[in-house]
């Protein structure tokens, strides 16, 4: 396994773990529910919130078959990108995180994003909807 393979599987598994703790907070208990392993591996999907199916990424344009939105999120350290991949029996809204500094750490890049996180899944979910409407 490459060095920027490990970086990128401990900053989305470090994301995911935030992620929760930001669902649960924001919109209740029942918000939030890991995937299992046959959603994680025939679905690509990491979690969901509120029924929607979403796979964070670290570089979003290395996603097959994911239709990118123009929408994106800009920050000083940062960017980051929503799309929807249709390769599976569902839609899956994807959430690409690209920084601009501290590559080769990936708790440095989550501390960066972290007090973002709560408006990087509002916007995310709500392009998805926007796009696909209300998941089921």
């Amino acid at each position: 396994m490459s060095m920027w393979h490990g970086i990128k599987v401990e900053f989305e598994s470090e994301i995911v773990d935030k992620a929760g703790m930001v669902s649960v907070s924001t919109w209740g208990g029942n918000a939030f529910s890991g995937s299992n392993i046959i959603q994680y591996k025939y679905n690509g999907v990491d979690f969901f919130v509120n029924g929607i199916p979403i796979d964070i990424s670290l570089g979003i344009p290395n996603k097959g078959l994911c239709k990118i939105s123009d929408k994106s999120i800009n920050l000083h350290f940062g960017r980051i990108n929503f799309g929807i991949r249709h390769r599976y029996k569902f839609p899956v809204l994807v959430i690409g995180f690209d920084s601009y500094v501290h590559r080769n750490n990936y708790k440095d890049m989550v501390d960066l994003f972290y007090p973002h996180l709560q408006n990087i899944m509002k916007s995310g979910m709500d392009f998805f909807k926007e796009h696909l409407g209300e998941a089921t």
